[in-house]
């Protein structure tokens, strides 16, 4: 992986953009399940926030969450290690983001 090739421009883009979903996402779904009265055990709030209503919204969500938090340490890494290593940094943040995905994955198979 050359050095060259990342750009901050588009890392910046999809911080920003993840940010602002998630600005508004979070107070929506703490108001929800604030009132709504059958998420009260784990079973039923998992049961309604699977819904085909949901889902979409929770699954971008979750993909914004795993962006933004990639970018930010991509960028940290870019910033403060040293410079002959920081390919192998990035690289192994790239197998952290992998596994994180596959997890994330099988336990979405598992939930619906």
């Amino acid at each position: 992986m050359q050095l060259r090739t990342l750009s901050g421009k588009n890392a910046f883009r999809w911080q920003r953009i993840s940010a602002l979903y998630l600005l508004f996402y979070a107070p929506f779904l703490a108001l929800w399940m604030t009132l709504t009265p059958h998420a009260a055990t784990t079973e039923n709030l998992i049961a309604s926030l699977t819904t085909t209503w949901w889902l979409l919204p929770n699954l971008l969500a979750l993909l914004l969450v795993i962006t933004h938090a990639w970018v930010g340490l991509r960028d940290i890494t870019l910033d403060y290690t040293p410079r002959p290593r920081t390919p192998m940094w990035l690289e192994a943040l790239r197998w952290l983001l992998i596994a994180t995905v596959v997890d994330l994955a099988l336990l979405l198979y598992w939930i619906l």
